[in-house]
């Protein structure tokens, strides 16, 4: 028994050789190498990867970064989805848009996993992710603003058309 502090100072103890430590780290190397080229989208079909060629449209990295809100609700309603909800659950919940709009969003162009577009919505953010998806998509950074109106006014069309479509709540739930 070696007294308290002294733990790790026995001479006679060995150390792992310095082959065995490259050769565990060349080995997490090519772990992580080969995850991160999984996660980057090539395999799958994307045509634009997930971190390699972030930085190819800087626009749209920026408008990702710092107007996340319109930049997914251009993906959902290019998926046909509400382009109004999307934005104003991004800017509200972030963590309910990643789960309600984000992902499926992600999901709907077949390429990946839940698991894989999960991690891909959750890196950076969502940057990386909402980067890789616009550019799938076509979907940019609005060249003028008359084009962000005509989105803008589509999507409460679409909200006002759900809400009448919506069957009405049953007499008795509103006399309480």
């Amino acid at each position: 028994v070696t007294p308290l502090g002294t733990q790790g100072t026995n001479s006679t103890q060995q150390r792992p050789s310095k082959l065995g430590d490259a050769m565990e780290f060349e080995g997490m190397k090519t772990t992580l190498l080969a995850t991160f080229e999984q996660l980057d989208g090539a395999e799958q079909g994307w045509t634009a990867k997930l971190f390699s060629n972030l930085f190819d449209d800087p626009g749209l990295c920026c408008y990702s970064c710092c107007c996340p809100c319109i930049l997914q609700g251009q993906i959902s309603q290019k998926q046909g989805r509400n382009c109004l909800g999307s934005c104003l659950c991004t800017c509200c919940c972030p963590l309910c848009a990643t789960f309600g709009y984000a992902v499926p969003d992600r999901h709907q162009t077949g390429k990946a996993t839940y698991v894989e577009d999960l991690v891909a919505m959750s890196c950076c953010a969502g940057i990386c992710g909402r980067v890789q998806l616009a550019k799938e998509l076509k979907v940019g950074v609005p060249k003028d603003a008359k084009k962000l109106q005509e989105d803008a006014k589509a999507s409460a069309e679409l909200l006002k058309q759900e809400s009448a479509a919506a069957p009405a709540p049953a007499a008795d739930t509103i006399k309480r």
